[in-house]
């Protein structure tokens, strides 16, 4: 009898994420979130010249003047979408188990869409719920009051 109420709950997971870390919650029948794994791309938290071991390159026009090829942020934002693909993918990866049926995102803004951009569309159909909150230094038990009701 157990198995069978066991089967009516949803398995529900819980991400928070920035630009660097990505924090895995499950929460299946019960109201305590549980940390399963961790994602982390520590060199997003680096400066752009950081990253990156030469200057744009450069270019001289017809007219003299010298102009700069490529933006000062693309390193930066290609490392945010691999790390935002990475994340999607592992979303992914628990829906194809089983793992998963219900999603709720938690992301700051900037990274928000990213992610968003990144899943597939059968795991974009779970989303719940997102929450547009950098809430990823956050411990479970504080995590749990930005959340929606039902997961109260």
């Amino acid at each position: 009898m157990q198995n069978s109420r066991q089967n009516t709950l949803h398995k529900t997971w819980v991400v928070v994420a920035d630009g660097s870390r990505a924090r895995f919650f499950s929460r299946e029948g019960q109201r305590v979130l549980h940390e399963f794994e961790v994602l982390v791309a520590p060199d997003n938290r680096l400066e752009e010249h950081e990253q990156v071991s030469d200057r744009p390159g450069r270019i001289e026009t017809a007219s003299g003047g010298i102009h700069s090829l490529g933006s000062r942020n693309a390193a930066r934002q290609h490392a945010f979408d691999a790390f935002a693909r990475r994340v999607a993918g592992r979303i992914d990866e628990g829906r194809k188990s089983g793992g998963l049926d219900r999603l709720v995102l938690v992301a700051a803004p900037r990274f928000l869409g990213r992610l968003r951009a990144h899943l597939s569309e059968q795991s974009a159909a779970l989303v719940a719920v997102t929450v547009d909150k950098a809430l990823t230094q956050l411990s479970p038990d504080r995590l749990v009051h930005h959340l929606p009701d039902f997961l109260r």
